[in-house]
């Protein structure tokens, strides 16, 4: 994925740039960086940093409000794990909606494709594309997983954890539907342009 980074001197830095613009590049860094400063407690729920005052530099991403005002300082690479993340949720709509890997498709035809999905799926491709924030819980596989094992170990905390995970699953519920809720308020809206450009589609 493109950033606005000093990537022009690696192997094929300069194609991945080319692929968006450098605007686009810093807010879906905003973006990234948002999510990791709300992981941590450093960014309120419903609180959102300035992309015009936060400032990108070689070694950081520093997040301010509209006063200017410190907010949290995250290392770049992590807000590169974290971008390389969002980018895998959407390179896995796009998948299922490519329907194979050996499938050739234009922007336009993507685009219709995409359109097909459920409205929770495109919600979450366009909020990816435009470096909006989304929910997100994980594989649930994992966490049947984890429940099960604490039950062996104990009825109590496996009882504990899936009534901890019955929580966070009405959470994530309740979050992905006031998305789709914007998404629809804005004329679902499809991805960015330049969303398509990232996976290599062409006009």
């Amino acid at each position: 994925m493109a950033t606005p980074s000093n990537r022009t001197s690696q192997g094929g830095g300069q194609q991945e740039r080319r692929r968006i613009s450098r605007d686009q590049g810093r807010l879906l860094l905003f973006a990234a960086a948002q999510d990791l400063a709300r992981q941590r407690g450093q960014l309120g729920e419903g609180v959102g940093a300035s992309l015009d005052q936060s400032s990108l530099s070689q070694t950081s991403f520093a997040l301010k409000t509209k006063e200017g005002k410190l907010i949290a300082r995250i290392r770049l690479p992590e807000v590169r794990r974290m971008l390389r993340f969002r980018q895998r949720l959407a390179s896995q709509s796009v998948a299922r909606a490519q329907g194979g890997p050996e499938a050739q498709l234009t922007m336009m035809d993507m685009r219709m494709r995409l359109r097909l999905r459920s409205d929770e799926e495109r919600a979450v491709v366009w909020a990816i594309s435009y470096g909006r924030r989304f929910p997100y819980v994980g594989a649930w596989w994992r966490h049947v997983l984890i429940g099960a094992a604490l039950l062996l170990l104990g009825v109590v905390p496996g009882v504990i954890y899936f009534i901890w995970l019955g929580g966070r699953y009405s959470t994530y519920r309740k979050d992905l539907s006031d998305l789709v809720t914007r998404w629809r308020s804005l004329g679902k809206q499809d991805p960015d342009p330049s969303f398509f450009r990232l996976y290599k589609l062409n006009n």
